[in-house]
């Protein structure tokens, strides 16, 4: 291991080592410039919001270095990463002791300026204030054995300038002080400097060297890489470059509506091709010639996304198939399309004419195993379509590559398992694949490139941001992708009064109670937090104070028992899901189930509701609280139970058919067929409501409604009555709540969502 800032190369000893072995599998991660790689504890405050990094990124690094090496601490403090970021981007270093140097600390105060353009510009003026400091405390040293203090320590020593002037009078004991409090320090400090602005530019050099000096054919250079932020209204959908790299499409997403626009890269103007409706559009891809952008459109109220083109800078747009899951690729010579379709039971891989005759089924996935619709790639050559896939094994679900033979639909998969395959781009001479990929307990999707055939990958992107959908040139010299930043944060609104609420937790990058948030019987709050890449639950006080750590490892989606003695939650190892109870202190973790996920405690205590997999759909299953067999409560499509404050009924998302739209079943508590099913409000927000709750009367359910980009509670009437706004923000969005015993929404994670659309040039080598 060569180990850099807590980054660590796995170097594949042999090549013929075994490809699902830990090491043939290994991401590899080296350190380059442009790419924001390394320990949060080190990381500048441009790097930890993922904004375009530079040199002076590496002075503030070496800054904390250097202030570490004196102090024997760090600057900045954090029990884990997110704390460590937010101390960063918000505190200032504690001072240094009194002792060292004041030209020292100058240096490192001044490496550590939160703005780059107040910082030091090059790190060669770092090496000449450091050989300045060198210098004078050098002879500090030698006029500390060229003077001999006088015994006598209220004797005097007049000293007179050789070039006239003042004459000082300077007691022999000031000099002796002088003198003693240099010793303590002056000579590590000496030899420390020496070093330290002799390896600067050596350490520098080295990391460099090793990053790019071994560089294969098959691996494209980033060295040179730059990011351009080509939108910045924070309401783009998904993106497109064209093939030439001078036009960019892109969906704008606003006021519930989308719309398709084109941007011309080099003179920055917008041409809106598509107006604002109603629909929900998939990602899209440029015709190879670049005159036309295909595109799929799911309309309001239709179960499936159809496939349609447009003229790249607008004009009539035609339907070309009803069924399309997936944006198409395009063959080499742009006169056959692929595209994924699911249907019940199964996935297919379809070929047609790039006018949409001729379709056909290249391969077929049984369910549970299926194509991933985020988007297939063909290869240069023609020979191979890439795309990710579902598959499963004795540990549940993971996702991987397949490479889908063209000649006779063999699918071959490559050996990497990953969390989350995004939408796939072949480099342009087929010696790799770029791709977003979610990493394990991470909410921020980074891109990879893959070798191929190795199969081995490295991150192009390691930050705090989210990216998602990959669309490339075709000299593979740009990306375009969607860059997404989330800030969520915990509030509360005293007795229900949303005019005033209350911030309980502060800082960007957070991410708090996305994943669950409950009020305990005691007043205390639960909430799911994303620490350090992986999602931790963690426990605070009612007023936000005294936070701390109930988990370990990971942990997510918390639910509270009504006599507040367990906290039952999701733990995620390997892809898979499992239901576990802890203590209300954290202690005593037990495993309840082998899968599962959404657990909700009954409001006696005795059972866990849950969300559990079989035969490619979910269904509702319960299990006892300590533990045992479990039981099946739907033989249909079912999901996200909650149970009534009386204990009588679940309500549950429910799904007659694949093709069906998702409806509110309300079934017995013992399961069986729903006993009333209701049609979700116009203003349902279906991706922002994982789990509704029930108002106390048992007569209500409580639900996430979002317009204009600011989220409410509202209520839906059981019996088929209008909705009703319960709360009333009018900024924010709401991605989880919980309400007060008597039925008033008091707890909420709260933030924004931005995403703009993003270019990443300069990749050719």
């Amino acid at each position: 291991k060569i180990l850099d800032f807590g980054i660590a190369k796995v170097s594949v000893a042999s090549a013929s080592a075994d490809a699902s072995s830990e090491d043939a599998t290994a991401i590899k991660s080296p350190t380059m410039p442009g790419m924001i790689i390394g320990t949060a504890n080190y990381m500048s405050p441009e790097q930890a919001k993922g904004k375009v990094v530079d040199a002076r990124t590496d002075i503030f690094s070496f800054g904390v270095v250097l202030y570490e090496m004196i102090a024997g601490q760090l600057p900045f403090e954090g029990e884990n990463a997110l704390e460590m970021i937010g101390s960063i981007l918000n505190k200032e270093p504690k001072p240094l002791n009194s002792e060292v140097p004041t030209e020292i600390t100058k240096i490192i105060n001044k490496c550590l300026r939160k703005d780059r353009d107040e910082r030091y510009q090059t790190i060669k003026d770092v090496v000449i204030d450091l050989k300045d400091v060198k210098q004078d405390l050098e002879f500090q040293d030698k006029l500390e054995r060229s003077i001999v203090p006088n015994q006598d320590e209220n004797k005097t020593q007049i000293i007179q300038p050789a070039t006239g002037g003042e004459t000082k009078i300077q007691t022999a004991s000031s000099a002796e002080y002088l003198i003693s409090q240099a010793k303590g320090r002056k000579k590590a400090i000496v030899i420390g400097l020496g070093v330290l602005t002799l390896v600067i530019a050596g350490v520098a050099f080295g990391i460099y060297k090793f990053a790019f000096s071994k560089q294969s054919a098959s691996t494209a250079s980033f060295e040179s890489m730059k990011i351009t932020r080509l939108t910045d209204t924070g309401k783009a959908g998904s993106a497109a470059i064209s093939p030439d790299g001078k036009y960019v499409v892109h969906v704008k997403q606003d006021a519930g509506q989308q719309s398709l626009w084109v941007r011309h890269i080099a003179t920055g103007s917008n041409v809106q091709i598509i107006p604002p409706a109603d629909v929900l559009y998939g990602r899209m891809t440029f015709t190879p010639d670049g005159g036309y952008i295909y595109f799929t459109k799911q309309e309001k109220g239709e179960p499936n996304f159809s496939l349609h083109q447009v003229p790249v800078l607008g004009g009539e747009s035609k339907k070309l198939n009803p069924h399309a899951n997936s944006p198409v690729t395009f063959s080499p010579d742009g006169k056959r399309i692929a595209f994924v379709r699911n249907t019940p039971g199964e996935s297919a891989m379809i070929l047609a004419n790039a006018d949409g005759t001729g379709e056909q089924s290249l391969a077929i996935l049984k369910r549970p195993e299926s194509f991933k619709t985020s988007g297939p790639a063909w290869s240069p050559d023609g020979k191979v379509i890439a795309s990710g896939g579902i598959a499963v094994d004795e540990n549940g679900n993971y996702q991987r590559i397949l490479e889908i033979q063209v000649a006779d639909g063999t699918i071959k998969p490559m050996a990497s398992k990953w969390l989350d395959v995004g939408q796939i781009a072949w480099l342009a001479d087929g010696s790799g694949l770029i791709m977003n990929n979610y990493t394990q307990g991470s909410n921020a999707a980074q891109i990879y490139q893959i070798s191929y055939p190795q199969g081995e990958a490295r991150k192009v992107t390691n930050d705090l941001l989210s990216y998602h959908g990959v669309s490339m040139t075709a000299d593979s010299d740009s990306i375009v992708v969607v860059q997404e930043d989330r800030v969520y944060n915990i509030w509360s609104a005293p007795d229900g009064d949303t005019s005033r609420p209350k911030q309980l937790t502060r800082g960007s990058g957070k991410y708090e109670g996305i994943n669950g948030i409950e009020w305990t019987p005691e007043g205390n709050i639960v909430f799911s937090s994303l620490l350090a890449l992986a999602e931790d639950i963690s426990i605070m006080n009612g007023d936000g104070s005294n936070p701390r750590r109930l988990t370990e490892t990971r942990g997510t989606q918390p639910s509270i028992s009504p006599d507040g003695r367990y906290v039952v939650f999701v733990v995620q190892v390997g892809g898979k899901s499992s239901i576990r109870r802890m203590d209300i202190d954290g202690g005593n973790a037990k495993q309840l189930t082998n899968e599962g996920e959404l657990p909700n405690v009954s409001p006696d205590g005795r059972w866990v509701i849950y969300t559990a997999g079989e035969s490619g759909q979910t269904r509702l299953w319960k299990v006892s609280i300590d533990g045992g067999e479990p039981i099946k409560l739907t033989d249909y499509e079912s999901n996200r139970a909650s149970v009534s404050v009386d204990g009588k009924s679940i309500a549950c998302f429910y799904r007659e058919q694949n093709n069906s739209p998702m409806k509110i079943a309300i079934i017995p508590f013992e399961g069986g067929k729903p006993t009333k099913l209701l049609s979700l409000p116009a203003n349902f927000d279906l991706p922002r409501n994982r789990r509704i709750h029930w108002l106390p009367d048992g007569r209500s359910l409580a639900y996430v409604a979002t317009k204009d980009g600011v989220s409410n509670v509202w209520s839906l009437p059981i019996d088929g009555g209008s909705p009703k706004q319960l709360t009333n923000f009018t900024t924010d969005q709401i991605i989880w709540f919980d309400l007060s015993r008597d039925g008033k929404p008091t707890l909420f994670s709260r933030g924004t969502t931005t995403k703009d659309v993003v270019l990443i040039s300069g990749l050719k080598k």
